[in-house]
């Protein structure tokens, strides 16, 4: 009899490795990296994305008044809105660095360089470290109190 392993190995036409050790791998590789990843709740991963994709309406209006050549004006007439800007591209950043630590892990024990018991303990690591991370973001959420920030201030052209 196989085990659930060399099955999945088998079906995807691949050479059994490291992760297919770990229950539960072959969801992971049909859902993808960031649902396992994102072992939070639904409702913190949606409420931040909800607020994260708020956050980006700031940057899509900054990025049409940067391609005018406005960009400074702008930001000095919305202190608030660049702050969240900024905020935000902080908050890029830190995701990202958190999804290439997660991908190298992933590559490691694919490749048999890392083991399994290090592998599921850097695994925990990194998720803790990305739902932490979306916390603080929506955090800072908080002092954005929308209703004070109103709508952005036009600049003149």
């Amino acid at each position: 009899m196989k085990s659930l392993a060399q099955s999945n190995a088998e079906m995807e036409g691949r050479r059994k490795d490291t992760i297919d050790q770990i229950p539960g791998s072959f969801l992971w590789r049909v859902t993808g990296a960031s649902r396992f990843l994102g072992g939070t709740s639904r409702y913190l991963e949606a409420r931040y994305h909800e607020q994260y994709d708020k956050a980006l309406v700031d940057v899509r209006e900054f990025n049409v008044h940067k391609a005018a050549g406005r960009e400074d004006r702008w930001a000095a007439v919305n202190p608030d809105r660049m702050r969240r800007i900024d905020a935000l591209k902080g908050q890029e950043n830190l995701m990202r660095s958190i999804s290439k630590e997660y991908n190298a892990l992933l590559r490691g024990m694919q490749n048999d360089t890392i083991s399994l018991e290090r592998g599921t303990r850097e695994l925990g690591y990194i998720a803790d470290q990305r739902e932490k991370q979306m916390r603080n973001f929506l955090k800072l959420v908080n002092e954005w109190n929308e209703d004070e920030l109103g709508e952005p201030e036009e600049v003149e052209q």
